[in-house]
């Protein structure tokens, strides 16, 4: 008989901090017999990276194993006992689609694709300065692609110069007219290494007769009026989650403060910003799979016959 392990195993994530772990992997056997000198008695292995006290493990991978003469199979789901953070499936919703169906250059505000009456402003027009290699009123690289409004909203997730929003003073307000009267889930705010950047979003509501809603909301991470400040070890794709908690908004700002010196100047900059909307019923928490990984698997053991 044959022993050993058939692996597929997510990456371990920090071990001494918040890093999460990578989920498993997928294993598939297809056979026809398992009959023969040597069967293989071994185990398969799919489970997430290990992480260490602060962070969520990986989620399982699967295992399938098929006898093609047999009308049955076996999908093997194990974590090797490591249990989600959170016991329930996270549903954000769906993403507010606020991208433009062509360039806008370096307008300050903007209209949605067609069909949509959603906008996006800045108090602040995008840089667009001359450059000069020394310390000048031109401190920065520019050209007719970079620093753009609309980069924050094109789900490029990049920190190049022409992939990310700067204004050219220290201090702007981006306004996302919404359109329409959405529930706002979370506003998800991606962070421009190059340009560290502090922010805080407001909601806005456009009250109606007999409405008992405040007409505006500060949120942050804290639950404050503060400015959320940049982690000190930016990393390019990572972003901050303002959860919101299915509140009613009409609009929403964004106030956004530069933090490094260029010359002596700074320049207010985010590198993407993303608006979940509804999916808060029970039938709707399936609907819209952007989920926390490890979360898909509800057991840590568990060996379904399909």
């Amino acid at each position: 008989m044959l022993k050993g392990r058939i692996e597929a195993l997510g990456g371990a994530g920090d071990m001494s901090g918040h890093g999460g772990g990578g989920s498993g992997g997928r294993v598939a056997v297809y056979h026809q017999s398992n009959d023969s000198d040597l069967p293989y008695l071994g185990r398969f292995l799919a489970f997430g990276g290990a992480v260490g006290q602060y962070a969520e493990a990986g989620g399982a991978g699967t295992a399938y194993v098929k006898n093609e003469r047999e009308p049955k199979a076996t999908l093997i789901v194990d974590n090797n006992g490591q249990r989600p953070v959170d016991s329930f499936m996270h549903n954000i919703g769906y993403r507010l689609d606020f991208s433009t169906a062509g360039n806008i250059g370096k307008a300050s505000s903007f209209k949605a694709r067609a069909g949509s009456s959603r906008t996006v402003s800045t108090s602040v027009r995008p840089y667009n300065r001359g450059y000069s290699r020394y310390c000048s009123n031109y401190p920065l690289p520019n050209h007719a692609s970079y620093y753009l409004l609309s980069h924050m909203f094109d789900q490029t997730m990049s920190s190049s110069r022409n992939r990310i929003f700067v204004a050219d003073k220290q201090t702007t307000v981006v306004t996302l007219n919404l359109g329409q009267r959405y529930n706002i889930n979370r506003i998800r705010v991606f962070p421009a290494c190059d340009f560290p950047s502090r922010f805080r979003v407001t909601l806005g509501v456009n009250k109606q007769a007999g409405e008992e809603i405040p007409s505006s909301r500060f949120y942050n991470h804290n639950g404050n009026q503060g400015y959320i400040e940049p982690a000190s070890n930016c990393a390019i794709g990572s972003f901050t989650d303002v959860v919101v908690g299915h509140l009613p908004a009409d609009s929403i700002t964004i106030e956004i403060q530069g933090l490094r010196a260029f010359c002596h100047q700074y320049f207010a900059s985010l590198s993407e910003v993303e608006v979940y909307a509804g999916g808060q019923s029970e039938k709707e928490r399936y609907l819209h799979r952007q989920l926390q990984v490890s979360s898909l698997v509800a057991t840590s053991n568990a060996v379904i016959i399909l």
